[in-house]
């Protein structure tokens, strides 16, 4: 390869880059896809990019040990570059199959135990934080779209989100009770339809979550669990996949029915005939 042709194909990728920063992806997603595509530029060095390399670029991360997602954290940062320079870029990697964790109700009772025993400077926010806990493990909502909250999305029964995962708008059914706590924590902070109504950051939400949860023993739960906390609970009590589907928000229902693999309640009958034995 020719220092030309070097130098044009390092401006291909920074104009690549700067295509894909203006964008609608998170700074964190654009930071990764530029660390991975940096990491195959240095990886090729003098060589001209090709699918034939990409491919052999994969194979050396997966002989090094590199996990499964990991590879296809970087197929996926290098598709769309090699389509941007014209070249069919295929690999199939499959999925790990890891099962959510698997947490009981008697574990969510600790934290809101924990929660409602705090008695530090803190503690005025206690109520808050009770509801952020129990807004995710009763609506099932990811993490973001509980963040995106506004007060004026909250109705007796739901919650209405707006641009969730992508980009697309859905009404979350939540119990009634929990509904009417919510719609008394805002009128009773005073807050306007227009608030957020949990004003803090993702990580602070992941710090929050972790942090009650270790000081209950567990350690290790984060916001997306307890939004696997609310599906495990449903079918534990025998609802519908296709329902648990739908309250999920999941496009395809085969991402709902990893589920039924965490609580096989529908195999716990044939096991019970053991007992008659």
């Amino acid at each position: 390869m020719t220092a030309t042709n070097l130098i044009s194909t390092k401006v291909a990728l920074d104009l690549y880059l700067g295509q894909l920063q203006n964008q609608d992806i998170t700074q964190e997603t654009f930071s990764l896809v530029r660390a991975h595509l940096r990491a195959f530029h240095n990886w090729l060095g003098d060589r001209e990019p090709t699918a034939q390399f990409g491919q052999l670029f994969l194979a050396e991360l997966r002989g090094k040990g590199y996990k499964r997602s990991t590879l296809r954290s970087y197929y996926y940062a290098l598709k769309p570059y090699f389509a941007y320079l014209n070249i069919i870029f295929k690999v199939r990697i499959k999925k790990e199959k890891r099962l959510p964790r698997y947490h009981s109700q008697d574990d969510l009772a600790s934290i809101l135990d924990v929660i409602s025993g705090r008695k530090d400077r803190w503690s005025r926010l206690k109520e808050r934080d009770r509801l952020i806990f129990r807004t995710l493990s009763l609506s099932g909502l990811r993490r973001a779209e509980l963040l995106k909250l506004r007060c004026r999305d909250v109705k007796e029964g739901y919650l209405f989100v707006y641009a969730g995962k992508g980009d697309k708008d859905r009404v979350a059914s939540i119990p009634r009770k929990l509904s009417l706590e919510i719609l008394d924590y805002i009128r009773e902070g005073g807050f306007e339809p227009s608030d957020r109504l949990f004003p803090i950051g993702k990580t602070r939400l992941d710090g929050l979550v972790k942090g009650y949860a270790l000081r209950a023993g567990i350690d290790d739960l984060t916001p997306h669990g307890l939004r696997h906390y609310f599906a495990t609970r449903l079918l534990e009590k025998g609802s519908n996949l296709k329902n648990v589907q739908e309250l999920l928000g999941h496009a395809d229902i085969r991402t709902t029915a990893i589920y039924l693999d965490v609580i096989p309640a529908h195999l716990r009958q044939t096991v019970e005939l053991l007992e008659e034995e």
